[in-house]
Protein backbone atom coordinates (compact mmCIF):
# COMPACT_ATOMS: atom_id res chain seq x y z
CA UNK A 1 0.00 0.00 0.00
CA UNK A 2 1.37 3.45 -1.06
CA UNK A 3 1.95 6.02 1.37
CA UNK A 4 -0.56 9.66 0.54
CA UNK A 5 0.97 11.97 -1.47
CA UNK A 6 3.09 14.73 -0.33
CA UNK A 7 1.19 17.91 0.19
CA UNK A 8 1.85 21.56 1.33
CA UNK A 9 -0.54 20.65 4.13
CA UNK A 10 1.56 17.79 4.89
CA UNK A 11 5.17 20.09 4.99
CA UNK A 12 3.07 22.59 7.00
CA UNK A 13 2.05 20.21 9.48
CA UNK A 14 5.52 18.44 9.47
CA UNK A 15 7.33 22.34 10.00
CA UNK A 16 4.61 22.72 13.25
CA UNK A 17 5.32 19.39 14.69
CA UNK A 18 8.79 19.88 14.93
CA UNK A 19 8.41 23.06 16.77
CA UNK A 20 5.27 21.57 18.70
CA UNK A 21 3.09 24.58 17.47
CA UNK A 22 0.78 22.62 15.55
CA UNK A 23 -1.38 23.69 17.97
CA UNK A 24 -2.28 26.42 20.88
CA UNK A 25 -0.53 29.57 19.47
CA UNK A 26 -2.87 31.15 18.04
CA UNK A 27 -5.65 30.52 20.21
CA UNK A 28 -3.26 31.31 23.15
CA UNK A 29 -2.95 34.64 21.06
CA UNK A 30 -6.63 35.27 20.74
CA UNK A 31 -7.64 34.49 24.55
CA UNK A 32 -5.02 36.59 25.80
CA UNK A 33 -5.97 39.40 23.72
CA UNK A 34 -9.44 39.83 24.41
CA UNK A 35 -9.31 37.71 27.81
CA UNK A 36 -6.32 37.49 29.42
CA UNK A 37 -7.54 37.14 32.99
CA UNK A 38 -10.06 34.21 32.10
CA UNK A 39 -8.30 32.70 29.81
CA UNK A 40 -5.25 32.40 32.58
CA UNK A 41 -7.62 31.27 34.94
CA UNK A 42 -8.97 28.66 32.57
CA UNK A 43 -5.58 27.26 31.94
CA UNK A 44 -5.36 27.20 35.63
CA UNK A 45 -8.02 25.60 36.99
CA UNK A 46 -10.18 24.13 33.91
CA UNK A 47 -8.62 23.02 30.94
CA UNK A 48 -4.76 23.11 30.11
CA UNK A 49 -5.43 21.19 26.31
CA UNK A 50 -5.83 24.59 24.42
CA UNK A 51 -3.59 27.10 25.63
CA UNK A 52 0.27 26.73 24.49
CA UNK A 53 2.27 25.68 27.74
CA UNK A 54 3.56 29.13 29.48
CA UNK A 55 7.32 28.63 28.86
CA UNK A 56 7.23 27.51 25.43
CA UNK A 57 4.77 30.61 24.81
CA UNK A 58 6.95 32.83 26.46
CA UNK A 59 10.01 32.16 24.25
CA UNK A 60 8.48 31.64 21.40
CA UNK A 61 6.71 35.20 21.39
CA UNK A 62 10.23 36.30 22.88
CA UNK A 63 12.12 35.16 20.03
CA UNK A 64 9.08 36.52 17.52
CA UNK A 65 10.02 40.25 19.13
CA UNK A 66 13.63 39.26 17.95
CA UNK A 67 13.30 38.17 14.50
CA UNK A 68 11.17 41.54 14.31
CA UNK A 69 14.68 43.19 14.85
CA UNK A 70 13.32 44.77 17.74
CA UNK A 71 15.67 46.85 19.61
CA UNK A 72 16.23 50.07 22.21
CA UNK A 73 17.35 53.01 20.27
CA UNK A 74 20.27 54.13 22.75
CA UNK A 75 21.40 56.88 20.42
CA UNK A 76 20.53 59.58 22.16
CA UNK A 77 21.69 57.66 25.91
CA UNK A 78 24.72 57.44 24.28
CA UNK A 79 25.07 60.65 22.82
CA UNK A 80 24.44 61.90 26.42
CA UNK A 81 26.47 59.03 28.02
CA UNK A 82 29.92 60.30 25.60
CA UNK A 83 29.09 64.46 26.41
CA UNK A 84 29.36 63.79 29.82
CA UNK A 85 32.53 61.49 29.80
CA UNK A 86 34.27 64.14 27.33
CA UNK A 87 32.81 67.06 30.07
CA UNK A 88 34.50 65.26 32.69
CA UNK A 89 38.02 64.99 31.04
CA UNK A 90 38.17 68.71 30.65
CA UNK A 91 37.12 68.93 34.22
CA UNK A 92 40.04 66.91 35.38
CA UNK A 93 42.25 68.75 32.44
CA UNK A 94 41.60 71.44 34.29
CA UNK A 95 41.44 71.08 38.17
CA UNK A 96 44.85 69.94 37.80
CA UNK A 97 47.76 70.08 36.30
CA UNK A 98 49.00 67.08 34.17
CA UNK A 99 52.26 66.07 32.65
CA UNK A 100 52.15 64.25 29.55
CA UNK A 101 52.24 61.00 30.52
CA UNK A 102 49.30 61.44 32.90
CA UNK A 103 47.16 63.05 30.77
CA UNK A 104 48.36 60.03 28.15
CA UNK A 105 47.30 57.36 31.47
CA UNK A 106 43.61 59.28 31.97
CA UNK A 107 42.86 59.47 27.86
CA UNK A 108 43.34 55.16 28.12
CA UNK A 109 41.20 55.29 31.19
CA UNK A 110 38.14 57.34 29.59
CA UNK A 111 39.00 55.23 26.44
CA UNK A 112 38.54 51.91 28.28
CA UNK A 113 35.31 53.24 30.17
CA UNK A 114 33.70 54.71 27.00
CA UNK A 115 34.65 50.78 25.22
CA UNK A 116 32.74 48.88 27.89
CA UNK A 117 29.67 51.50 27.46
CA UNK A 118 29.77 51.06 24.10
CA UNK A 119 29.64 47.22 24.56
CA UNK A 120 27.36 47.37 27.50
CA UNK A 121 25.06 49.25 25.08
CA UNK A 122 25.17 46.88 22.13
CA UNK A 123 24.58 44.20 24.45
CA UNK A 124 21.30 45.40 25.91
CA UNK A 125 20.20 46.40 22.52
CA UNK A 126 20.50 43.58 21.12
CA UNK A 127 18.93 41.94 23.69
CA UNK A 128 16.15 43.92 25.67
CA UNK A 129 13.60 41.30 25.49
CA UNK A 130 15.64 38.40 27.30
CA UNK A 131 17.02 40.09 29.24
CA UNK A 132 13.75 41.07 30.36
CA UNK A 133 12.47 37.31 31.26
CA UNK A 134 14.86 37.47 33.85
CA UNK A 135 12.29 39.82 35.52
CA UNK A 136 9.50 37.25 35.59
CA UNK A 137 10.66 35.84 38.94
CA UNK A 138 10.67 39.17 40.97
CA UNK A 139 7.07 39.86 39.16
CA UNK A 140 5.90 36.51 40.58
CA UNK A 141 6.98 37.25 43.53
CA UNK A 142 5.74 40.41 44.31
CA UNK A 143 2.56 39.81 42.77
CA UNK A 144 2.54 36.10 45.14
CA UNK A 145 3.44 38.66 48.49
CA UNK A 146 0.27 41.44 47.45
CA UNK A 147 -2.30 38.71 46.11
CA UNK A 148 -1.22 36.03 48.78
CA UNK A 149 -5.06 35.76 49.78
CA UNK A 150 -6.05 34.41 46.63
CA UNK A 151 -6.23 31.11 45.47
CA UNK A 152 -2.40 31.01 43.49
CA UNK A 153 0.76 29.32 44.89
CA UNK A 154 4.29 30.37 43.90
CA UNK A 155 4.58 28.39 41.01
CA UNK A 156 1.40 29.99 39.19
CA UNK A 157 2.22 33.06 39.43
CA UNK A 158 5.23 32.57 37.82
CA UNK A 159 3.00 30.96 34.71
CA UNK A 160 0.83 34.16 35.36
CA UNK A 161 3.51 36.26 34.97
CA UNK A 162 4.77 34.51 32.50
CA UNK A 163 2.02 34.54 29.94
CA UNK A 164 1.77 38.37 30.22
CA UNK A 165 5.27 38.50 29.41
CA UNK A 166 5.08 36.50 26.79
CA UNK A 167 2.25 38.71 25.22
CA UNK A 168 4.17 41.79 25.96
CA UNK A 169 7.03 40.34 24.10
CA UNK A 170 4.14 39.93 21.14
CA UNK A 171 3.22 43.53 21.58
CA UNK A 172 6.50 44.59 21.33
CA UNK A 173 6.80 42.73 17.73
CA UNK A 174 3.66 44.12 16.71
CA UNK A 175 4.69 47.59 17.80
CA UNK A 176 7.66 47.73 16.56
CA UNK A 177 6.86 46.65 12.92
CA UNK A 178 3.98 48.80 12.59
CA UNK A 179 6.36 51.64 14.10
CA UNK A 180 8.76 50.67 11.08
CA UNK A 181 6.24 50.70 8.22
CA UNK A 182 3.74 53.14 9.55
CA UNK A 183 6.36 55.68 11.06
CA UNK A 184 7.57 58.61 8.63
CA UNK A 185 11.25 57.96 8.08
CA UNK A 186 11.85 61.76 10.02
CA UNK A 187 11.20 60.46 13.17
CA UNK A 188 12.66 58.05 15.42
CA UNK A 189 11.27 55.08 14.49
CA UNK A 190 12.55 52.99 17.83
CA UNK A 191 11.97 55.90 20.40
CA UNK A 192 8.30 55.98 19.25
CA UNK A 193 7.66 52.63 19.41
CA UNK A 194 9.30 51.43 22.63
CA UNK A 195 6.90 54.77 23.58
CA UNK A 196 3.97 53.38 22.52
CA UNK A 197 5.24 49.75 24.23
CA UNK A 198 5.48 50.79 27.55
CA UNK A 199 2.51 52.14 27.50
CA UNK A 200 0.71 49.33 26.20
CA UNK A 201 2.46 46.86 28.07
CA UNK A 202 1.38 48.63 31.28
CA UNK A 203 -1.82 48.61 30.37
CA UNK A 204 -2.10 45.22 29.57
CA UNK A 205 -0.50 43.98 32.73
CA UNK A 206 -2.61 46.35 35.13
CA UNK A 207 -6.04 44.47 32.84
CA UNK A 208 -4.42 41.12 33.10
CA UNK A 209 -4.01 41.41 37.13
CA UNK A 210 -7.53 42.83 37.50
CA UNK A 211 -9.11 39.45 35.74
CA UNK A 212 -6.81 36.88 37.17
CA UNK A 213 -7.04 38.21 40.42
CA UNK A 214 -10.75 39.37 40.38
CA UNK A 215 -9.57 43.08 41.94
CA UNK A 216 -12.90 44.16 39.51
CA UNK A 217 -14.97 43.87 42.64
CA UNK A 218 -18.13 44.34 40.68
CA UNK A 219 -16.95 48.27 40.16
CA UNK A 220 -17.14 49.81 36.94
CA UNK A 221 -13.68 51.40 37.57
CA UNK A 222 -11.88 49.21 40.32
CA UNK A 223 -9.20 51.95 41.25
CA UNK A 224 -8.22 50.35 44.64
CA UNK A 225 -7.21 47.24 42.02
CA UNK A 226 -5.59 49.62 39.36
CA UNK A 227 -3.19 51.09 42.17
CA UNK A 228 -2.85 47.76 43.35
CA UNK A 229 -1.70 46.38 40.05
CA UNK A 230 1.02 49.36 39.28
CA UNK A 231 2.15 48.91 42.75
CA UNK A 232 3.03 45.57 42.01
CA UNK A 233 4.39 46.23 38.64
CA UNK A 234 6.57 49.50 40.34
CA UNK A 235 7.90 46.97 42.67
CA UNK A 236 9.22 44.47 39.95
CA UNK A 237 10.93 46.09 37.94
CA UNK A 238 12.47 48.14 40.68
CA UNK A 239 14.13 45.12 42.64
CA UNK A 240 14.83 43.76 38.77
CA UNK A 241 16.51 46.82 37.64
CA UNK A 242 18.55 47.20 41.42
CA UNK A 243 19.43 43.70 41.03
CA UNK A 244 20.65 43.26 37.36
CA UNK A 245 22.52 46.62 37.97
CA UNK A 246 24.61 45.22 41.05
CA UNK A 247 25.27 42.22 39.43
CA UNK A 248 26.62 44.45 36.00
CA UNK A 249 28.33 46.23 38.70
CA UNK A 250 30.11 43.32 40.50
CA UNK A 251 30.90 41.87 37.02
CA UNK A 252 32.60 45.12 35.34
CA UNK A 253 34.26 45.09 38.68
CA UNK A 254 36.08 41.71 38.52
CA UNK A 255 36.98 41.82 34.61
Amino acid sequence: MQPPRITFRHILNSVLKVFKLEKGVLYTLRELSLRPGKAIRTYLLVDRSQMQDPIKFLFIMVALAALAFVHVDLKNTSASFQAGLNEGKKAAEASVQMTDEQRGKMEEQFEAIDENATEAEDFMANNYQFMLIFSIPFSAFWSFVHFRRKQWNAAEHLVINAYIFGYQSFLFALIRAAGYWLTPKSLDVDAEAMIVYLIASLVYSVWGYLGIFDLKAGKRIPLRGILLSLWVIFLSMLTYMISFSVILAVVVYIQ
